[in-house]
């Protein structure tokens, strides 16, 4: 009888394991009829790596995190000159209190949720953003912003956010909610301090935050 493993979708001992994307839990039996001592120590070890690598991934996309924003609050040595929407938050704001402590829960909205607006369109985009930081819009409006069909995630709604920018080919755009506030960072790689450029978004929200702060960073 062929016993599967949950987690890596094989039959044991039956040959090669399908690859999964991302990192998966520990390994796990259906059932324990007909596996042996050496494959029942085999799937601990596997259980272990998973575990353990899981947890080394989440320090080090949270260490991450912590560096960038820690730059971007404190060195303006990364950028030649400040666009009108760079607004950092302050160097001990909840943010970083959150990622320390978890006392309050940090959301990051998905990189795939996260559009920019599309060079045509940002004229009519940085006006709509002229006397705020943030404003919803209907998704048919999202769409031509950014010159695409995009879907959000249920029960969220499209809103067009201010984000400034650094080195674009070498960055990403990242946004991150706690409770009623809302961080745009983008995080780039370069050598040489660049022009601060800004760029009009399209992300998912389940509500308008109270507060929006724009940053970016660059790292060697």
């Amino acid at each position: 009888m062929a016993v599967y493993d949950k987690w890596e979708r094989r039959a044991v001992g039956s040959g090669p394991r399908r690859k999964l994307k991302g990192w998966l839990p520990r390994s796990r039996v259906e059932g324990g009829e007909g596996v042996s001592p050496h494959e029942r120590a085999a799937q601990a070890r596997r259980g272990v790596y998973f575990s353990v690598m899981e947890q080394v991934e989440r320090l080090a996309v949270v260490t991450w995190f912590l560096a960038m924003l820690w730059a971007g609050c404190s060195d303006h040595r990364s950028f030649t000159t400040t666009d009108s929407w760079y607004k950092p938050p302050p160097k001990q704001h909840r943010f970083l209190e959150a990622q320390l402590t978890g006392k309050d829960p940090v959301y990051q909205i998905h990189p795939n949720d996260i559009h920019q607006v599309h060079p045509s369109r940002e004229a009519a985009a940085e006006k709509l953003l002229e006397n705020t930081q943030c404003t919803e819009l209907i998704v048919e409006k999202a769409g031509d912003l950014t010159g695409k069909a995009v879907t959000f995630p249920p029960g969220s709604k499209p809103f067009l956010v201010r984000a400034v920018a650094l080195n674009r080919g070498t960055g990403t755009f990242m946004a991150y909610v706690v409770e009623d506030q809302l961080l745009v960072l983008h995080g780039c790689l370069g050598r040489r301090p660049v022009p601060m450029s800004r760029q009009a978004l399209v992300l998912p929200l389940y509500r308008i935050p109270q507060e929006v702060f724009v940053s970016c960073t660059m790292a060697e």
